[in-house]
């Protein structure tokens, strides 16, 4: 936690300011705390959030309105407002964001570490090394590309669907009989 605290100052993620007025609603926070684990399910770290305790908010005091737009899921998965690609003739960049996490990529190992420098001097990121794991999803490197997979998170479905020791089968219905939409 004093981790994550010490980056958000070294970030200067807020600034204080006057208490607007007496009838002011000011707002709380907590922290939310959470275990990150490694392919295997072992702990890898752990992390804490500092979030704000926004359901504490008067409607017509703290806000006016709120809007909360809804997408589709298939323009959801067209455009990913989280990766940024950059070309700039041979030379290519990738950054990935969720939330805390960032994941980078690029042509050539010292572009690269331009870029890890650029970002170092705004931030200060934690560099985890080669990727392993990100998202529950396993990541594989090698010369020719990657290899993502997710075993641990199918395991971890059938484990809280009580399914883990389940007996297989290649395919749960008859190939042979006709099927109906309903089926």
């Amino acid at each position: 936690m004093l981790e994550e605290l010490d980056v958000l100052y070294k970030n200067n993620t807020w600034t204080l300011v006057p208490l607007p007025s007496a009838n002011t609603n000011i707002m709380g926070s907590k922290w939310v705390f959470k275990t990150k684990l490694n392919p295997d399910g072992s702990v890898d770290r752990f992390k804490a959030r500092l979030v704000a305790r926004g359901f504490l908010q008067v409607p017509g005091v703290d806000f006016e309105e709120i809007f909360s737009p809804v997408l589709k899921p298939t323009t959801l998965r067209q455009a990913n407002s989280s990766l940024f690609v950059f070309h700039n003739g041979q030379d290519s960049r990738l950054l990935l964001l969720y939330v805390d996490d960032i994941v980078l990529t690029a042509s050539s190992s010292s572009l690269l570490q331009h870029i890890i420098a650029n970002l170092s001097s705004k931030f200060a990121p934690k560099d985890l090394g080669s990727l392993s794991y990100f998202l529950g999803i396993e990541v594989t490197l090698f010369p020719g590309g990657i290899f993502l997979f997710q075993a641990k998170y199918g395991k971890d479905i059938l484990t809280r669907a009580t399914m883990l020791e389940a007996s297989l089968i290649a395919t749960p219905m008859a190939v042979k009989e006709p099927h109906s939409p309903r089926d």
